[in-house]
């Protein structure tokens, strides 16, 4: 099997689970922060939970590269390491603003729901393989990265927040990185196609998980 057989097994998944990624890109706490209506306790919370998540997701990265079994999947995963690492640092710099002391993750005011998803990439890390990641990464990160960069550009817009770095580490476009996910994860496939539609599907869900959470409502089905 080739990256074009997952490919379209890629995005016959990503059409299934499009309405949970429309309702996460075009969350209410999204639409509020471009209407200049977000709370500054909403914006604090995203952050803190994000610094738990980040510190937390980087250290989960960093097992899966030591787990890459050819120099694919070291490159895919140390790139992975690289960018968290700069979004962690960058998110320091956005707390500091928000007159927030960035303190140890584990001494972090923290909503369960809201990171419930680090702790699955945490799971994820130690008993999946490269390729189920590299997929539901696939997935994911597109979902993310929409929604967080249109936050951070409403933030900067409504709000004049200056040190928002850590929302354009992820602004698209994601194509090439959709790309290096799918010929990590072709390896895998068909073999693993069953584990990779069931990691996707949950840490789409464990995303809305993160914005309701965060923004006090629960308005997206996790079940």
């Amino acid at each position: 099997m080739g990256v074009g057989d997952i490919k379209s097994f890629y995005e016959d998944l990503r059409r299934s689970l499009k309405d949970l990624e429309e309702r996460v890109i075009k969350h209410p706490m999204i639409s509020e922060a471009l209407e200049g209506r977000l709370s500054i306790d909403a914006i604090k919370r995203f952050a803190i939970n994000q610094w738990y998540i980040v510190n937390h997701d980087l250290r989960s990265l960093a097992v899966m590269l030591s787990r890459a079994r050819d120099m694919d999947e070291i490159d895919y995963f140390k790139a992975a390491v690289d960018v968290d690492y700069r979004a962690l640092q960058e998110l320091k710099s956005f707390l500091i603003e928000l007159g927030i002391e960035p303190v140890k993750p584990s001494e972090a005011s923290v909503r369960p729901m809201a990171v419930a998803y680090t702790h699955y990439i945490s799971w994820l890390s130690q008993y999946a393989s490269p390729g189920v990641i590299a997929f539901a990464f696939a997935v994911n990160f597109p979902t993310w990265g929409q929604a967080s960069s249109t936050l951070g550009d409403a933030l900067e817009k409504r709000y004049g927040y200056k040190n928002l770095g850590f929302f354009k580490i992820f602004s698209p476009p994601y194509d090439q990185f959709i790309e290096r996910s799918l010929a990590i994860a072709s390896k895998y496939y068909p073999a693993e196609k069953g584990s990779m539609a069931v990691a996707a599907t949950l840490i789409q869900k464990y995303e809305g998980m993160f914005w309701d959470s965060v923004y006090g409502d629960t308005m997206i089905k996790t079940h």
